[in-house]
């Protein structure tokens, strides 16, 4: 071992004051004897920048560039890192995070030990009881907005005082401002740090409000959305929300945060009239006639709360993109025996929305889970979004085919399953399929129900759900579009039942049965029960009923000694 020593490490809070001030000295409050990895101080007893006094004596102040700062620590220079969660609601606490960061070489065991690594040396060097990191909350009631500095010393037990080893400094805010952000989100969108959204596709916004201590939790907050596009102003309870642009151009998205904080009542104190003179008849001109009390707001509960707002703005820009891709015909390309060494095919590719600059294809195993080879090539389309791709495929086999169609801000995506066999391609309808062309269209809790022969109705029962009546109708049109381009000699004609409604569609594909169910409806008519359960339902009926044994029954009987008596 080399350099043993027990020293102890402490923390020490020089100054919490407006950034720019002159930094006051307070007495210590270390705390010792701390077990976990991250030391956290909740109050800080003793802490009074009025009263407290530093002890110069007994924990030293040196300037930068002192040199006792080359021998205060054996083994290199020691540094901190002072973090905060900054910026902080008034009211609410704002917590700081110090870190040690140690000489090379060294570094903190499980145990608080400061060792050596092993590349380097071994044997033990420092052991510490405050630890190399620390945690330190502080409320922000009483504090002033705006700026603030925080401060940090950290010094190590010497033979008669305290050593210092590092200094740290942080700036941190208060704010009487809700911190809020919004993050977008939109299927077709290809960058979606760039503010560049597609027209007639719905963009999710989320508002992320920043409460690292929990302040809000109580507080009943609502979300004001304007989209900037005169649609109007939206007001929801729940921080997420969706908008589709109908139009292209330049819009500034803007959301106000209000939470409502619940906060002890003020006690009502009616201030009493002024007293006037025996002789005074008629009241002074200049009197209120009515008494001065304090006024509190509050609410249905019966407690008192104060506002607090937040502001949240952006641009948006909306540009015409890629909206929809469809795989229209795959064809086999027939080849002489030299050239067959791989299978070729050809994709007939159209699209909605502006025209794509470029091309991809993957090509996965029939799961669509494991990719096996992608290919990306730029292409050059003029006047209709209408294409062929050729692919190449090394072996006969079913294979998942994802072609994605993209230009600078968007791309959409095509799925399909195929059979190559030597010279054929065998596009096949089936429930894996069906499936892959649901999750394409965003099908919101995709649920698929196998049935049992008996039953004699259809193989597979999907039921699905959509954020629309245009959703619902995009997912069913597309499914049938693509079972008429696909469907063989054979095969049942089909439509898409429920047209007239708002809230529900069926197709019938012979084999497999779709319903499309807006959530509310879904709950309401319950299918996956009545399909999983029914059949149990059928069994119980066809039991035969049984009554229970007489020492079973349990009640209170009319001769029953037993009684019930109501006391007034």
């Amino acid at each position: 071992m080399s350099g043993v020593g027990h020293h102890t490490l402490g923390l020490l809070l020089l100054a919490q004051a407006v950034l720019g001030t002159a930094t006051t000295r307070f007495q210590d409050v270390l705390s010792h004897g701390s077990t976990s990895p991250v030391t956290s101080y909740k109050k800080l007893q003793g802490w009074s920048s009025d009263q407290n006094k530093w002890n110069e004596k007994l924990y030293p102040f040196w300037e930068e560039g002192d040199p006792r700062w080359k021998d205060c620590w054996k083994g290199g220079r020691v540094t901190a890192k002072l973090d905060s969660d900054s910026p902080a609601l008034i009211g609410s606490n704002v917590t700081f995070v110090v870190t040690l960061q140690l000489p090379k070489c060294q570094t903190e065991d499980n145990d608080g030990n400061i060792v050596y690594r092993r590349n380097c040396t071994r044997g033990q060097y420092y052991q510490t009881t405050g630890r190399s990191s620390a945690k330190f909350s502080v409320n922000t009631a009483n504090i002033t907005l705006g700026k603030h500095g925080m401060a940090v010393s950290i010094y190590r037990r010497g033979h008669s005082g305290f050593v210092p080893i590092a200094r740290a400094k942080t700036v941190y805010s208060v704010t009487d401002k809700i911190p809020v952000f919004v993050s977008m989100f939109q299927k077709h969108d290809r960058n979606i740090s760039d503010s560049i959204f597609i027209k007639d596709s719905p963009i999710t916004f989320d508002a992320k409000i920043h409460d690292p201590s929990y302040y809000l939790n109580n507080s009943a907050i609502s979300y004001k959305w304007n989209f900037g596009d005169g649609s109007g102003l939206f007001v929801a309870s729940g921080s997420s929300t969706s908008h589709t642009y109908t139009l292209q151009g330049n819009f500034t998205l803007n959301l106000t945060v209000q939470a409502i904080i619940p906060v002890p009542c003020k006690p009502v104190t009616p201030t009493a009239p002024p007293p006037t003179s025996a002789g005074t008849t008629g009241q002074s001109p200049d009197s209120d006639s009515s008494p001065s009390i304090e006024s509190v707001e509050d609410n249905p509960d019966g407690g008192c709360h104060i506002y607090r707002n937040g502001y949240y703005g952006s641009g948006i820009d909306v540009v015409e993109g890629i909206l929809e891709v469809n795989i229209i015909q795959m064809t086999s390309i027939q080849m002489t025996e030299s050239q067959a060494e791989n299978s070729l095919v050809d994709f007939v590719v159209t699209c909605q929305g502006s025209l794509p600059t470029d091309v991809c294809t993957v090509v996965s195993d029939p799961t669509c889970q494991v990719s096996k080879s992608m290919v990306c090539d730029p292409i050059v389309v003029t006047d209709e979004c209408l294409l062929t791709i050729r692919r190449a495929f090394e072996e006969p086999g079913t294979y998942c085919i994802n072609i994605t169609l993209g230009d600078d801000t968007s791309q959409a995506l095509a799925s399909a399953l195929i059979s190559v066999n030597g010279d054929t391609v065998l596009p096949k309808f089936n429930i894996d399929l069906v499936v892959a062309l649901l999750r394409q269209e965003n099908a919101k809790d995709i649920c698929v129900i196998q049935l049992s022969p008996e039953i004699k109705y259809c193989d597979y029962f999907i039921i699905v759900s959509g954020f629309s009546t245009r959703h619902l109708h995009a997912m069913a049109n597309y499914t049938l579009k693509m079972y008429k381009h696909l469907k063989e000699e054979g095969d049942p004609n089909t439509q898409i039942e429920g047209k007239q409604t708002d809230d529900w569609l069926c197709v019938d594909f012979g084999n497999i049965v779709v319903h499309f169910m807006l959530p509310e409806t879904r709950e309401v008519y319950e299918l996956e029960k009545l399909w999983t359960l029914g059949p149990y339902d059928d069994q119980l009926a066809q039991m035969t009923p049984q009554s229970l044994p007489k020492d079973f029954m349990f009640g209170l009987m009319p001769n029953n000694s037993v009684h019930l008596e109501t006391r007034t």
